[in-house]
């Protein structure tokens, strides 16, 4: 029998934080679908920087697209009770999750394409 590849077991490892995230704003949280599609792609935003070249949009974008930012922003959402910040940090891991998932990973600095998923 053949080893699963590593990067279909990333991507898998991907789709289920993409569908425990999705639960956690839905079905525990109970926020909004409306919020959550006005927001899910704000963090593409980041790709701007490839209209200066490669390397900056890289730049740009892995900073949006690590977990660290939105998981801190979740985590002082739960904090401070606030629901705004704990819905915000969960759309943006769904949006992390939802690109790792489809194979869009943290970028290398040569080329948009050039992901390491």
């Amino acid at each position: 029998m053949k080893p699963i590849q590593p990067m279909i077991l990333i991507r898998m490892e991907n789709a289920l934080l993409l569908v425990l995230t999705l639960y956690g704003y839905f079905s525990v949280f109970h926020y909004s679908w409306v919020w959550f599609l006005i927001f899910l792609l704000v963090p593409d935003i980041s790709g701007i920087g490839y209209l200066i070249n490669p390397a900056v949009g890289a730049y740009c974008y892995n900073a949006i697209h690590v977990l660290f930012l939105p998981v801190l922003l979740a985590l002082l959402g739960l904090f401070l009770t606030d629901a705004v910040l704990i819905g915000l940090g969960f759309i943006w891991l769904s949006h992390i999750f939802l690109d790792r998932t489809i194979g869009f990973g943290l970028k290398y600095t040569d080329d948009a394409r050039h992901t390491y998923g």
